[in-house]
C-alpha cells in the first residue's frame, strides 16, 4: 500500500476548502464534512493501529 503524504493531503483539503468559501456554501455542510471526514479516517487509523500492533 502506498505511503500518503499528509502535505499533499493538506494541501488538496485546503485548495478545496477555499473554493467552497468562494462559492458561499453552508457553513453547516462543511461543519458536517469535516467530523465525517475526521471520524472515519479516526476509526480507520484506529483499526489499521489495532491490526498492526
Amino acid at each position: 500500500m502506498p505511503v500518503l503524504d499528509a502535505r499533499l493531503i493538506q494541501a488538496g483539503v485546503v485548495e478545496v476548502g477555499h473554493e467552497l468559501m468562494k462559492r458561499s456554501v453552508d457553513h453547516t455542510v462543511l461543519e458536517t464534512l469535516a467530523v465525517a471526514g475526521t471520524g472515519i479516517f479516526g476509526v480507520g487509523g484506529f483499526i489499521y493501529w489495532i491490526n498492526h500492533r
